[in-house]
């Protein structure tokens, strides 16, 4: 499950998609700006969604179910979403700066309230 993101200059991409014992499900990934060749984003942000248990996308979470985070770097993303056992969300990436042929990235971890 993706993030129907509407302008169709954005894109998402999906990482990974755990479950908790309630059903709700967290996708992490990549959203940001596309570029036209549909290879490398032009800006790039953590980009994090709650769906329900029936799969929907969980409004009441973020801003209608999505939470982007900012980082320094232009390109940002979520490899591993992983579940506390006090409901917090850890997603875990990298954030970097990427060239013409390579990508010059730095580990990252952040942590997110469950509400």
């Amino acid at each position: 499950m993706s993030p129907d993101l509407a302008a169709p200059s954005n894109s998402a991409r999906l990482s990974e998609s755990p479950f908790n014992p309630t059903g709700i499900s967290f996708s992490g990934g990549e959203a940001g700006n596309g570029n036209p060749d549909g290879y490398l984003l032009g800006s790039s942000s953590f980009g994090l969604t709650r769906y329900t248990p029936t799969g929907q996308l969980d409004t009441s979470f973020g801003s209608n179910g999505i939470v982007t985070t900012t980082l320094s770097s232009n390109l940002s993303f979520i490899n591993v979403v992983l579940l506390q056992s006090d409901g917090k969300i850890v997603a875990v990436g990298n954030t970097g700066t990427a060239g013409e042929s390579s990508f010059s990235a730095s580990f990252v971890a952040a942590r997110y309230l469950a509400q």
